[in-house]
């Protein structure tokens, strides 16, 4: 939150000399329109003129609002207190340790879709919607092995991070199946839950970081599957059961229909060690 990053800086200032920002292709959803068709550009940041305006798009996307907020304050700190930031805006992470666990539910989906004969929906509005990811292990790396590590070229600057392949939503589930051994994946188009994406303006450029950063993405299809890998390792994790649990919870309540919730948990069951219903419901 802005106010919580104000009173850091004001305590800490002085007291380190980089300050890394996670920040979000968020923050373009509460900017004005781009003049152009492409992928979005660190350039196209730039806040409506009109009060009014700006005000719909933030009440709209608070999240956006407060990422990008923090973004002018570390700018207004470097201009004042003349300390050292690096902002880097993400889009959906995908990989180990993402705690969005929204890869999740297309995991599971996808994972029992055919059995329990409820195929993917995908939103009509998302059928032809291009969408960025980032590999959560090629962000750490960045971190750990460029930015700590600043030359002064890459110093008090904004950087988008994804990796360099966008696709549709179907394209990226299929990636999953993919990996699951699952060919093919049954779609349709409809419906309105969805996970991904986190955002409606497309994908994001990732130009500069590539040029400045010497940035070097994993393919997408690489990311999907080393993923894949995880999670499947993961479904039996004791440490996740409460997590794996909610997220069944939430389809069931959400997206699964009543009368395929039984079946759902008995095939589900075949790929995991945790209980998810007594055994004589099955």
């Amino acid at each position: 939150m802005p106010d919580i990053l104000t009173n850091f800086l004001n305590v800490m200032q002085g007291k380190f000399g980089l300050y890394i920002y996670i920040s979000s292709d968020s923050v373009y959803e509460v900017c004005q329109k781009k003049d152009h068709n492409e992928s979005s550009r660190e350039t196209d940041s730039i806040r409506p003129v009109d009060l009014e305006e700006s005000k719909k798009l933030n009440e709209a996307d608070s999240y956006g609002h407060n990422k990008f907020a923090c973004e002018e304050i570390l700018m207004k700190f470097h201009s004042k207190h003349n300390f050292n930031f690096i902002a880097l805006r993400l889009p959906d992470v995908i990989g180990p340790r993402d705690n969005t666990n929204r890869f999740w539910y297309y995991f599971i989906w996808t994972l029992i879709h055919q059995e329990i004969g409820f195929p993917l929906m995908i939103p009509t509005w998302l059928a032809s919607q291009q969408l960025n990811f980032v590999y959560s292990l090629d962000v750490a790396g960045i971190i750990t092995n460029t930015l700590l590590k600043p030359v002064p070229e890459f110093l008090n600057q904004v950087f988008n991070l994804a990796c360099s392949e966008s696709l549709t939503l179907q394209e990226f589930i299929i990636l999953i199946g993919n990996s699951l051994n699952i060919d093919p994946v049954s779609f349709i188009e409809g419906g309105s839950e969805y996970y991904f994406p986190s955002v409606t303006r497309g994908p994001i450029d990732c130009t500069k970081a590539i040029q400045v950063l010497k940035w070097e993405p994993t393919p997408i299809h690489v990311a999907v599957n080393d993923s894949v890998t995880f999670y499947r390792d993961s479904i039996n994790s004791p440490q996740l059961a409460v997590l794996i649990k909610t997220i069944i919870a939430d389809l069931e309540l959400s997206l699964i229909p009543k009368e395929k919730i039984k079946k759902f948990r008995a095939e589900l069951h075949k790929h995991t060690q945790h209980e998810l219903m007594p055994k004589d419901e099955f």
